[in-house]
């Protein structure tokens, strides 16, 4: 059984962005992250523990994954978690 919460790594969000290499403004929502993202924001948010819906929720709001999420594919779900919690990628 997959746990219910990640504690977000700095390679955890980078896995995230766009393949233009930047992120979403909803992608920063997910997080209560503000648009256009302050200077910092990801570090702020390493060590974080997050409800594994909201990494999916994150990952699903990049542009790049919307064919994925039709097709049923959740890029997360490629990621696997270890027992702490902490994804492994």
């Amino acid at each position: 059984m997959e746990p219910k919460t990640v504690t977000l790594t700095r390679d955890l969000i980078q896995q995230a962005q766009t393949r233009a290499g930047g992120f979403t403004k909803a992608q920063l929502a997910v997080f209560g992250i503000s648009w256009p993202p302050p200077g910092g924001w990801k570090g702020s948010l390493v060590g974080s523990v997050v409800l594994r819906s909201q990494l999916d929720e994150f990952w699903m709001a990049s542009s790049d994954t919307k064919k994925e999420r039709r097709a049923g594919v959740s890029p997360v779900s490629t990621h696997s978690v270890n027992g702490g919690g902490k994804a492994d990628v």
